[in-house]
């Protein structure tokens, strides 16, 4: 029979005895005790503390337990009964449960006695105590008799210092001379050896106060757990990872304390205890870090060279992240001619954090440069030392009709014409291809010799963007525009459509038309074509035709709209290349409405101020080039252009005092079909 067990887990007790070595009553109520520490690889695990039971022998009543926390040793056992026997034990605990119990003792307290001074002689003495404190101090006086030679102290403070002077007073009441003084602890007088405090102060509040240093507040610990005479606070700075914490101590009225130099922008562990004499007590937690500060260090290795005409190509190593000292947003290049000797010179560009290059492009031919490169968190960094680059004193240009295909599902064929440039020695001309996967970002380059180059080990069905550039003399030209080419799937069309046209047949449908895919392109069955047909705004209209068919229409389009259109082969496979996109305007045979819109004012006798809101359909386009404003008076009639479609307001000057104008005004389109005029608008100009 199988029997299947999960998640058995073995807790373990300390393991191991300590040892009692001192048990004695130091008065009629109390029993101090001291034991051996367990050794630590005995605690199996973080040890909690100590338990201490107790019972009278005389009689039958369960133990009872005091307990200690940390690695205190030693306690004193309170509110016992005078001359009565007490049996102890004493055994480690963790957070699993408690260990073995060590030997048994016994002992006995003494009979009634009371913290006593003790004097000297017959006289009559009087006694003044007070405690030792940080505030203002009154003494208490008592009177004993000259028979008397002692004294019993009562109500006073636990672990509390006192100090008792005892003066000789004479008989008839005059005061003599201080006969002895002396101090004494409420717990040394019993022979209690302090313990340490049982809590740890209460953090109230942590933060940064700059890069290197943070500020820590507390409560102080309540006087009936610090288990003895506080001597004060200390606290431990611990940065992740470290093992060299620095440690601060502060007096025992402190409730506050800053540490300084610490590292920047790190996250640190902060411990803070109470001390007696007899050690640190419960520790206090909290988590805090440094403020953001500017990298300590440049980017290294920064280059600078010319990359084409009026272009310069900066590169550089990021900053390793422990010198950055916060969080990378990016870099900053500056750059000046280096005949500039002015601050003011310096022309500044940004990229991100994960940018290690920048194209510096619109400057001088033949000229010579100084550029620098930054760091910044929340400021700036130190910038690099300078680097010289000189751009090139000549145009040289990228290759034109730039196209790419896919001729199987890992390659890629790359066409282009050829350069020219003036007294060139052939051998010096060559061409850098360059491709990147399309969303991948990883540019990677080859060299041709001609004006073919065929890029292989691709991988299959993926968006490549190509360009091309020259170079002559080992400076590069600025590459061309991208050519975005999908490798094939398996069994697709290999190449686009060709001759796709467009044109307009009214004013709201298009014809598109092509040419089909040949079939050794076609690789399969062609079984039809998408027409991706995109509007203005960007939004994508697919429409599937079938094989014999290599044209379509489409209808009731938006007038004045630029629509742009691209098709692509497909088979069962998936869709084949797609072909260069031509772009028409739907706007055939139609006229713009005129504006409805029209204000008149600010006449004067010569002047008028029209303002004018065009909201017709055609402004949707951008069709609308300008206005034509017609104002005329019963004696002459004028007309004014404005080639401004952007334009609110006319200004019409030197017209006629006291004549009253009729105002129309026309809309002029791309077309050169001007719309109807609008609704005519009179207006009287004022009197000279």
């Amino acid at each position: 029979m199988a029997i299947e067990c999960e998640a058995i887990r073995f807790v373990n007790v300390p393991d191991g005895n300590v040892r009692i070595i001192d048990a004695h009553a130091p008065n009629s109520t109390c029993v101090s005790v001291t034991w051996t520490g367990l050794p630590e690889e005995k605690s199996q695990g973080a040890l909690q503390g100590y338990k201490i039971l107790y019972k009278a022998t005389s009689v039958e009543s369960p133990y009872k337990a005091f307990v200690t926390y940390g690695a205190v040793t030693s306690v004193l056992i309170k509110d016992l009964r005078p001359s009565t026997q007490y049996i102890l034990m004493v055994f480690a605990f963790n957070v699993y449960g408690d260990g073995r119990h060590s030997q048994p003792v016994n002992v006995t307290t003494q009979g009634n006695s009371a913290l006593m001074f003790t004097g000297r002689g017959s006289f009559v003495y009087q006694a003044a105590y007070w405690a030792i404190t940080d505030g203002e101090v009154t003494a208490v006086l008592r009177q004993v008799t000259k028979t008397t030679n002692s004294i019993q102290l009562e109500g006073l403070e636990a672990f509390t210092v006192y100090v008792v002077q005892v003066k000789v007073v004479g008989m008839n009441g005059t005061a003599g001379h201080i006969w002895g003084q002396a101090k004494i602890s409420t717990d040394e007088a019993v022979g209690f050896f302090f313990s340490v405090p049982s809590a740890g102060p209460k953090i109230t509040a942590v933060h940064n106060t700059s890069s290197t240093s943070i500020f820590i507040k507390w409560k102080p610990i309540p006087k009936d757990k610090t288990r003895g005479i506080l001597l004060g606070y200390k606290l431990a700075f611990a940065e992740a990872g470290s093992q060299r914490p620095t440690f601060l101590t502060a007096s025992s009225n402190a409730t506050s304390a800053e540490a300084i130099d610490l590292e920047k922008f790190s996250i640190y562990v902060i411990v803070i205890q109470g001390y007696t004499r007899r050690g640190t007590g419960i520790a206090s937690y909290v988590r805090s870090n440094t403020g953001e500060d500017v990298p300590s260090r440049p980017p290294g290795n920064v280059t600078a060279f010319a990359n084409g005409t009026g272009v310069i190509r900066v590169t550089w190593i990021p900053v390793e992240a422990e010198f950055v000292h916060g969080i990378l947003r990016g870099y900053k290049v500056r750059f000046k001619e280096l005949a500039q000797t002015s601050a003011l010179d310096w022309i500044t560009e940004t990229v991100g954090s994960s940018v290690n290059y920048i194209e510096l492009s619109g400057l001088k031919p033949q000229t010579t440069y100084e550029v620098q490169v930054s760091a910044f968190t929340i400021r700036d960094g130190n910038y690099s030392e300078s680097v010289i680059a000189t751009t090139l004193k000549g145009p040289l240009s990228h290759p034109q009709n730039v196209t790419a295909h896919s001729t199987s599902p890992t390659s890629i064929t790359v066409n282009w014409n050829r350069v020219i440039v003036a007294e060139v020695i052939n051998a010096s001309l060559c061409y850098l291809v360059q491709w990147t996967e399309d969303g991948n970002g990883v540019e990677r380059n080859a060299t041709a010799n001609t004006t073919s180059y065929v890029i292989t080990d691709l991988r299959m069905a993926t968006e490549y963007n190509v360009c091309v550039a020259t170079v002559h003399n080992a400076v590069i030209s600025e590459f061309s525009s991208k050519v975005l080419v999908r490798t094939q799937d398996l069994q697709v069309p290999s190449s686009p459509p060709e001759n796709v046209f467009v044109r307009t047949t009214n004013h709201s449908d298009l014809q598109i038309t092509w040419s089909r895919v040949p079939s050794s392109a076609a690789h399969s069955v062609v079984i039809g074509y998408h027409v991706r047909v995109a509007r203005e705004n960007g939004k994508e209209i697919a429409i599937a035709t079938c094989p014999f068919r290599a044209n379509t229409s489409l209808s009731n389009l938006t007038v004045y709209q630029n629509y742009c259109v691209a098709v692509a082969a497909f088979s069962r496979r998936g869709i084949g290349p797609v072909s260069l996109r031509k772009c028409a305007v739907v706007d055939d045979g139609a006229i713009c409405p005129p504006p409805q819109q029209l204000i008149v004012r600010n006449v004067t006798a010569t002047n008028a101020s029209l303002k004018l809101v065009y909201d017709g359909a055609c402004v949707n386009a951008s069709f609308v080039t300008g206005y034509r404003v017609t104002y005329s008076s019963s004696a002459n009639r004028s007309q004014l252009e404005i080639p401004d479609a952007r334009s609110t307001s006319v200004f019409l000057q030197n017209l006629m005092p006291n004549t009253t104008y009729q105002v129309e005004i026309m809309v002029l389109t791309l077309n050169g079909k001007d719309s109807v005029p609008s609704e005519p608008m009179q207006f009287i100009t004022k009197e000279s």
